[in-house]
């Protein structure tokens, strides 16, 4: 599959989130407007708390979140003068794989290396590249190994995929926070219901009577059931 339509089937599948949190959310509005229409008032005012408190981590997944910027450069940026090889190996293994050299060398204290860039308008738009070197794994490497290492870093830019994080990472980001928004509050409701029923068994006790089994399994019922539709969407 080409760049082209991995790049589209990205957009798709980041489209694609967003359209299923609309739904959820027309869905709980759907039920509200029944609720008030076909139910007395106040089981059409539980079922819109209820819708509420589900839309809550549908609103702050879609309208909330942000993608996590980044760090900063950590490392030593080189030029070619300062590692004329280094920058003229680079450039001929990146005319031999037929992409663009990268326009920044970094060097880093990591057992790794890794390629970047700053792309615009989620990756649609290329941008300044960057490749970072760990000095102890080129330290650990034969010339003919970092030239490999350096092949395989090129095939990146040449298959776009730096171009295509931009898109990847954002979709894969909002969906696995919007499923954590939804645990975490399914485990707050069962944490809750846990002590209320820790609480009540221990009165029991003191009077003398047999504590009830501590069962939780249907609290946080609904939040669990919302987060396994995102889950589902994350793995498809």
């Amino acid at each position: 599959m080409g760049p082209t339509l991995r790049a589209a089937r990205a957009l798709v599948l980041l489209a694609g989130f967003y359209l299923l949190s609309l739904v959820l959310l027309a869905a709980l509005g759907a039920l509200d407007w029944a609720a008030f229409t076909w139910t007395t008032g106040s089981v059409a005012v539980k079922l819109f708390i209820l819708s509420v408190v589900l839309a809550i981590p549908i609103v702050r997944g879609v309208f909330m979140l942000r993608t996590p910027k980044d760090d900063g450069l950590t490392g030593l940026p080189v030029t070619d003068t300062q590692e004329p090889r280094l920058w003229a190996a680079v450039c001929d293994i990146a005319q031999q794989v037929g992409t663009r050299a990268p326009d920044e060398i970094v060097l880093n204290g990591d057992v790794n290396a890794a390629v970047s860039e700053d792309t615009r308008f989620l990756g649609l738009v290329g941008g300044r590249r960057r490749l970072c070197l760990g000095l102890p794994l080129m330290a650990g490497l034969s010339e003919a190994q970092l030239r490999s290492v350096l092949a395989h870093e090129m095939g990146h830019y040449g298959n776009s995929d730096t171009r295509l994080t931009a898109i990847t990472a954002r979709g894969r980001i909002q969906v696995v926070r919007t499923i954590a928004h939804f645990e975490e509050r399914a485990g707050r409701t069962v944490a809750k219901e846990q002590a209320r029923q820790e609480k009540k068994a221990a009165k029991a006790v003191a009077k003398g009577k047999k504590a009830k089994k501590i069962d939780t399994g249907g609290a946080g019922l609904s939040y669990r059931a919302m987060a396994a539709v995102y889950t589902a969407y994350a793995k498809f």
